[in-house]
């Protein structure tokens, strides 16, 4: 695995190549950048009443940065002030009445989430914990996706897949 500081570095890069090069063609397109430091305390009692620690690839993240908000698309990835915040109240309000039992928040913790929707949702497992790392998975449309190992994982395959869509638009599709 990377390290998480070098992924941050490379997902930022790419993100600021990817706006310039999408920018002729849609100015609405935002990506953004991390906050500060996290508040770990806040992050550590969150997990704790989950009965989990924090795994310690994301808490290497939560130490540089507190979040991160238009990560990708409207998906923000969840800091610790996040936690506490309406708009992340209101995704899991929206979550447990669309999945009821099989609601991700009722066994996870997120990860990054869209303020407005549930269309696309990225959570620890806490119940797929291996060397202290939860298994992170992506929901689509209320379906288990892609799963990850760590947060560290997933940070890598994001990276890769902003650097094959850069690719895509400075050479085009080599699938069409």
């Amino acid at each position: 695995m990377s390290d998480v500081a070098q992924l941050i570095a490379v997902i930022r890069a790419a993100n600021e190549e990817l706006e310039l090069l999408l920018r002729d063609r849609d100015h609405s397109q935002r990506l953004g950048a991390p906050s500060d430091p996290a508040p770990v305390s806040r992050m550590q009692q969150y997990f704790g009443r989950k009965g989990a620690a924090i795994p310690p690839s994301y808490l290497e993240f939560l130490r540089l940065h507190d979040g991160w908000k238009d990560f990708f698309g409207e998906l923000n990835l969840v800091g610790a002030t996040d936690l506490e915040s309406a708009w992340v109240r209101e995704v899991a309000q929206r979550s447990a009445r669309h999945m009821g039992q099989d609601d991700p928040f009722q066994r996870g913790a997120p990860l990054a989430l869209a303020p407005d929707s549930t269309s696309v949702m990225v959570m620890f497992d806490l119940d797929a914990v291996h060397n202290g790392e939860a298994e992170v998975v992506v929901y689509y449309q209320r379906e288990e996706g892609e799963r990850y190992p760590s947060f560290g994982d997933y940070l890598e395959a994001h990276a890769e897949r902003l650097l094959r869509l850069i690719d895509r638009q400075k050479h085009g599709d080599p699938t069409s």
